[in-house]
């Protein structure tokens, strides 16, 4: 693993963690928002892999 690769997996760790910590101060208020988004997504990918 050459060093630019490390970079983008330390960057792509470093989003994740600042989406989780989104998602935990935004679900303690907007949970639901949150939880139709997510099941929005999930119809999306359903749809993009399943749907003709």
């Amino acid at each position: 693993m050459n060093d630019a690769e490390n970079e983008q997996l330390v960057q792509l760790q470093t989003d994740m963690n600042w989406v989780k910590k989104m998602l935990s101060n935004h679900l303690q208020h907007h949970w639901y928002v949150t939880g139709a988004l997510i099941v929005a997504v999930l119809i999306l990918i359903v749809e993009k892999c399943f749907g003709s």
